[in-house]
């Protein structure tokens, strides 16, 4: 049995708890987002890979929690400088 999934691109984001900001996907000069997100009909065993890119935190930061549609966030994914 197929599952459907799609989402809203507002629920696409990452955190950064030192600074309580909420950071958005990149996008370019022409306002296209940078990332690859896919949504539709996933059938049994197919696999999607999605990407999107976001603006680096604060140096500050050690931490940030990263929140994909559907999914549970992904908290205190750790980053580098």
């Amino acid at each position: 049995k197929a599952i459907h999934y799609d989402f809203d691109w507002k629920e696409l984001y990452y955190t950064d708890p030192v600074e309580n900001k909420k950071y958005a996907f990149l996008t370019d000069s022409e306002n296209n987002r940078v990332l690859d997100m896919w949504y539709g009909d996933l059938g049994p065993g197919e696999q999607r890979l999605q990407w999107a890119k976001f603006p680096a935190p604060p140096a500050t930061s050690s931490k940030v929690a990263v929140y994909i549609p559907k999914f549970a966030p992904f908290e205190d994914t750790p980053v580098s400088q």
